[in-house]
């Protein structure tokens, strides 16, 4: 059997993830932890609060204040935690 689908279908299909980049706002408590896996390309931004952000693999943490912005240069995890109530923006 055969099963034909219209193009629109068969795009969104194969490029959801692919076509643009996925931006998702989380409001985190303070002490609130948020892990994420960002691609090349993905980033994290502080929108309000302040956020201690470890990154696998690399020895130094990083600090992100409002309006801070971190860009990911290759694959990476992440473990972000809010220092006081934030509002964080990751793009991954």
């Amino acid at each position: 059997m055969q099963t034909i689908l219209p193009n629109s279908v068969l795009t969104r299909f194969f490029t959801k993830d692919r076509s643009r980049p996925q931006i998702r706002r989380t409001e985190l408590s303070s002490r609130g932890l948020l892990t994420e896996t960002f691609s090349k390309g993905g980033g994290i931004t502080c929108v309000r609060g302040s956020l201690w952000i470890t990154r696998n693999g690399q020895p130094e943490d990083i600090l992100l204040r409002a309006g801070d912005r971190l860009t990911c240069g290759r694959r990476s995890g992440f473990v972000i935690e809010a220092l006081e109530d934030a509002v964080v923006e990751v793009v991954c």
